[in-house]
């Protein structure tokens, strides 16, 4: 199967941003773990328990912030910046 030189681009921009999503979503999955592995180390998560607690928390507060108009975040980014 011979492609054509647009066809091939497109396909190459495909594949390159599906690359892209799942890179920026593996970053989050990574903050996350950071910061578990950082609750376990410190003694605020000591147990299975605790961590489902933890997850809890999470979730809540990811519900919260999804309640916030995205243009508080580029205030508030403008402001971190100075």
């Amino acid at each position: 199967m011979r492609l054509s030189l647009p066809s091939l681009r497109r396909l190459i921009k495909e594949a390159i941003g599906a690359s892209e999503n799942y890179m920026k979503k593996e970053r989050i999955r990574e903050d996350l773990q950071a910061r578990i592995a950082d609750a376990v180390s410190s003694g605020d998560v000591k147990n299975e328990k605790d961590l489902e607690d933890y997850f809890k928390t999470v979730d809540m507060a990811v519900k919260a912030l999804k309640m916030i108009p995205f243009e508080v975040f580029v205030k508030l980014g403008k402001t971190k910046r100075k």
